[in-house]
């Protein structure tokens, strides 16, 4: 099971976070524009001296995070958060951290958590230095809700593909939109060599908002569904694709 962390540490990552995206965006892009290669090798030097400076105070101080920040730079899969109690806390982390995204990505999350779900499995990553974030909540319903919530998505949302990865349909269809990968995934579920793990077919990937062009840009977003009536299942996501 992941690690729990306090919401004082979560808020503290996350306003951290907060004040180097904003450094970072309106105070040196601007100079890293102007001066171009030499920009960007400065840049990368900057975050690399950052974070190893906050790994290293970390170790000596013994800080709580400090090992989950080694995960995160050594670019490990996030764990699979169990307590459905960090539900919320992560809820307000990522409407803190993305509040500058142009589409609320997580409005279609239920809030609280249905009363009916079980076995409830969380994996919330919010992104490194300039790669991508992701949410999700994968929950087991009775199969009258996970009918409700199929027949609901399959009106509302604006394109779906059954089975596959974020990419699936972006890779095998012109019109294609990315949707999400199987984060929440069992163990005997789960690939061991990349967090890009695939849904079987019998899982339906609901794409309800994306903003996503792969021919001029390889980021975006997006946001939806993923419903498997076979297992009574519903997952709820959320992406940032940089």
């Amino acid at each position: 099971m992941r690690r729990t962390f306090s919401p004082l540490y979560r808020f503290t990552k996350s306003f951290a976070l907060a004040c180097i995206s904003f450094f970072g965006k309106f105070i040196l892009n601007p100079i890293f524009n102007v001066v171009g290669l030499a920009g960007l090798c400065i840049k990368f030097l900057f975050c690399c001296t950052f974070y190893i400076f906050r790994i290293a105070i970390g170790l000596l101080l013994k800080l709580p995070g400090t090992e989950k920040l080694i995960e995160d730079i050594t670019f490990n899969a996030p764990s699979i958060e169990t307590n459905p109690e960090q539900y919320a806390s992560i809820l307000s982390e990522w409407t803190f951290l993305f509040l500058n995204q142009s589409s609320n990505l997580i409005s279609h999350f239920p809030d609280p958590l249905p009363p009916a779900a079980t076995h409830i499995k969380l994996s919330f990553y919010p992104g490194f230095l300039q790669g991508g974030a992701w949410f999700q909540v994968r929950l087991t319903l009775p199969v009258t809700e996970v009918a409700d919530v199929f027949e609901l998505a399959t009106q509302t949302s604006i394109y779906f593909y059954d089975g596959g990865d974020i990419f699936t349909a972006v890779n095998s269809q012109n019109d294609g939109l990315p949707g999400t990968s199987f984060y929440t995934a069992d163990e005997n579920q789960a690939d061991n060599f990349t967090i890009h793990n695939y849904f079987p077919t019998d899982y339906r990937i609901f794409v309800f908002d994306s903003q996503f062009n792969k021919h001029s840009s390889t980021s975006g977003w997006s946001r939806g569904i993923v419903v498997s009536k076979q297992r009574n299942e519903v997952i709820y996501y959320a992406e940032i694709i940089k």
